[in-house]
């Protein structure tokens, strides 16, 4: 990453392969005075935007100053998640009659953050002090994940579900929802 060196008006500058500016005091001539750019420091940015004249070859230089974008630290969590609990992933959907009749479709991006990347049986739950849960068939479509089958059919009919309930779907487990039907 070779720096390349240009003379303007106000000294010499250096140009980083950024395309950003940045003035080296002891490279400014003696003859020229003291240098009239802005200074870099790490409080305050200097975006320089340069244009050129293609007649003469010539680089006009103006600096703006840039705003400097707040950083935010995210926490780092591994690849695979636990078998455990799974708190805080939820969803809510609105029951339409294909959901009732053919499957219930799922974003990919929800189930790829649970961890569910296959086929699988989940049990959906309506009460977790209550024993009684639905077995339900769990497949993978390239955009979505979706709950179809019998069980699944057999959890609307038994819990009343009709078309226009929103349901939350509470991720407890990664094979454990409950759900709860508004």
């Amino acid at each position: 990453m070779a720096s390349r060196a240009r003379s303007t008006s106000i000294g010499r500058a250096v140009f980083l392969p950024n395309g950003c500016m940045k003035e080296y005091p002891y490279l400014a001539d003696e003859a020229d005075g003291p240098s009239t750019a802005l200074p870099q420091s790490a409080k305050q940015l200097v975006a320089a935007t340069v244009s050129k004249k293609r007649k003469y070859n010539r680089q006009v230089v103006s600096a703006i100053p840039a705003p400097v974008p707040a950083i935010k630290a995210k926490k780092v969590e591994s690849q695979s998640k636990p078998a455990g609990v799974l708190r805080g992933h939820s969803f809510t959907k609105q029951i339409t009659s294909s959901s009732l009749t053919k499957l219930f479709a799922v974003k990919r991006t929800f189930c790829s953050s649970i961890g569910l990347v296959g086929a699988c049986t989940i049990e959906l739950k309506t009460s977790m002090e209550s024993t009684r849960s639905w077995p339900v068939a769990f497949n993978i479509a390239n955009t979505y994940g979706y709950l179809t089958g019998k069980g699944w059919k057999r959890f609307c009919r038994d819990n009343e579900v009709e078309e226009g309930d929103r349901c939350t779907f509470k991720v407890v487990e990664k094979m454990v929802w409950h759900v709860v039907i508004n």
